[in-house]
């Protein structure tokens, strides 16, 4: 119960704050419809095994282990599947601003061109140099089309996931750390799950009917399994705290970003005022919103490196158990 609730507040959390519009297009992924027929034949084995009057306890527990596996495998596949639709999410939102770069760039040369055309038609440029100011408008133009075909290419994969576009851009959450650890992760449930089935078998062999040889073979198959859900605890425990170091650093550069960007965006507002007053040129006023556009190009690619710390920190952690 507790873990479907994480599960909902951490999709709630998604919904509330993202919007984002492909949240459910992982369920027409191959990985999650497989891990979900999984989970619906684990389910039905645990029924048929509590259904039967002569299955052992044992039997009914490891069918329950085995439902926890795939359930956990559930979970996982629709993390990965909305890890992988944010990536291309990223992608194409960087490209946006990217665009935004260029045509601030065209501007700019457009600007450069027209004031060397003045010059050259008073013989203040030399044709040399007014053949490199076109030739860096022309690249500039380059650029914005080449941007414009990778933008076009990023929409078609989100599309293909989603019929909707793509959401506007939001802020991500801040995952609960102090709910975050590794015990719910497959590895580690599948450790634990066989765990139990040792066990089992080590209690199944304790009648007389069981020669000693193989109680002790199945007594060190016990250790042997608690031993190796050990070592995965340590492993995951110590890839979770990388995690969450790793998303509390990206955060910081996040807020580095979104400083840089404020700070931007106060210097063209004084210019606008200065151009609007006569006290500043348009280049001047071109120069201070590609500084902006630069800005948020940054701001975002920090934005969307979180999300990936951030997935990579859900995926570190385990679901808090039933």
């Amino acid at each position: 119960m507790r873990t479907s609730i994480i599960v909902s507040l951490m999709l709630l959390f998604t919904a509330a704050h993202c919007a984002v519009p492909f949240d459910n297009a992982y369920r027409r992924m191959s990985a999650y419809t497989a891990a979900l027929t999984a989970e619906q034949l684990a389910q039905q084995a645990l029924k048929n095994a509590e259904k039967d009057p002569a299955a052992p306890p044992q039997t009914v527990a490891l069918a329950r282990h085995q439902l926890k596996v795939a359930e956990n495998n559930v979970y996982y596949a629709v993390l990965s599947a909305k890890a992988a639709q944010m990536g291309l999410y990223a992608t194409e939102l960087q490209l946006l601003d990217q665009l935004d770069i260029d045509n601030v760039n065209i501007t700019l040369n457009e600007l450069a061109v027209q004031v060397a055309t003045i010059r050259q038609q008073n013989a203040g440029i030399t044709l040399p140099e007014m053949e490199k100011i076109n030739d860096a408008l022309a690249r500039a133009k380059i650029d914005a089309e080449n941007t414009q075909g990778q933008l076009a290419i990023a929409i078609a994969k989100l599309q293909a996931i989603s019929a909707e576009p793509a959401a506007p851009r939001w802020t991500p959450p801040t995952p609960p750390f102090d709910l975050l650890h590794c015990d719910g992760l497959p590895s580690l449930v599948e450790a634990t799950a066989g765990v139990a089935a040792a066990q089992c078998a080590v209690t199944l062999a304790q009648g007389s009917d069981t020669a000693a040889i193989d109680l002790l073979a199945r007594e060190r198959d016990l250790r042997l399994a608690q031993e190796n859900a050990k070592g995965a605890e340590t492993q995951l425990t110590l890839a979770l705290d990388n995690a969450k170091s790793q998303y509390r650093y990206t955060a910081t550069l996040l807020d580095y970003s979104i400083q840089s960007l404020v700070s931007a965006q106060n210097a063209l507002s004084i210019l606008t005022t200065q151009y609007k007053s006569g006290l500043a040129s348009k280049k001047s006023l071109m120069e201070g919103q590609l500084t902006v556009n630069t800005a948020i190009l940054a701001r975002d690619t920090a934005l969307m490196t979180l999300w990936q710390s951030y997935y990579s920190l859900l995926l570190s952690a385990g679901p808090l158990p039933n």
